[in-house]
């Protein structure tokens, strides 16, 4: 049975000898693991009224929640993402795995909006979150 002594040392008996086991300092070995980023959310304006009835006749991969007054559309292929696009211009980039991605699918949906609405500006990013 074990037994440990004053010094924090864990003492093991068996029946032919006794031998003595090194104490292991559970600090030293456990180490904090690195979070990997699974998400990146990515916020952004277009400081534009968007006409989400046309957007969502033009666009593609599109669900348009008129209860909501908001729109998702959705990358298919490398860069899989979903944006939700406000009536008031704003938009929230979802499921990049990247920040450099994110950038990229904000500017691809920002020229889907274009296509159906002539007056809309340039993306202007407001802030990314990095989700583990």
């Amino acid at each position: 049975m074990p037994e440990t002594t004053g010094s924090g040392q864990l003492t093991q008996a068996s029946d032919r000898d006794c031998f003595l086991t090194e104490s292991v300092d559970l600090a030293e070995t456990t180490r904090p693991k690195t979070p990997k980023v699974t998400n990146i959310v990515a916020l952004g304006n277009l400081n534009t009224t968007i006409n989400l009835r046309s957007l969502a006749v033009y666009g593609i991969n599109v669900i348009y929640k008129d209860c909501e007054k908001s729109l998702w559309m959705e990358i298919r292929g490398e860069n899989k993402s979903k944006a939700r696009v406000f009536e008031s211009g704003k938009i929230v980039v979802v499921g990049c795995k990247s920040e450099e991605l994110a950038r990229i699918s904000g500017k691809w949906y920002t020229n889907l909006i274009r296509r159906a609405n002539k007056k809309c500006k340039k993306l202007q990013h407001k802030g990314l979150m990095r989700l583990c």
